[in-house]
């Protein structure tokens, strides 16, 4: 609506935000809730119930991912929800780095 009451048109918007430039910032937070292993581990039962849900799935591929659904949610309940030890300068790099891969980049359209 701002650009509407500015009266700028289509190529005046596009012509400000082709330069426009974004720095990603991550910090390290104490309180982070939920570990980078536990995240895994959901991404991959989350990555199971999609291709389980799929309409071209096998009988024989239904259950291997049956039997993958069935490790990875035994191996998230085995996981320590609470780090037990103060996480190292490179723990937290490796957190932020994948943060950025497992959210932000697969958000950025193709």
């Amino acid at each position: 609506r701002l650009v509407f009451d500015m009266k700028k048109s289509p190529a005046e918007v596009f012509d400000a935000l082709k330069n426009q430039t974004v720095d990603l910032v991550l910090t390290a937070h104490p309180t982070q809730s939920v570990r980078r292993s536990l995240l895994q581990k959901h991404s991959r039962i989350r990555n199971c119930l999609v291709q389980l849900y799929s309409k071209d799935i096998t009988p024989d591929d239904k259950q291997e991912l049956d039997e993958a659904l069935q490790r990875e949610i035994q191996a998230a309940f085995r996981t320590d929800e609470i780090r037990r030890t103060q996480p190292t300068p490179q723990d937290e790099m490796r957190a932020g780095m994948s943060y950025f891969h497992e959210t932000i980049w697969k958000g950025v359209p193709k």
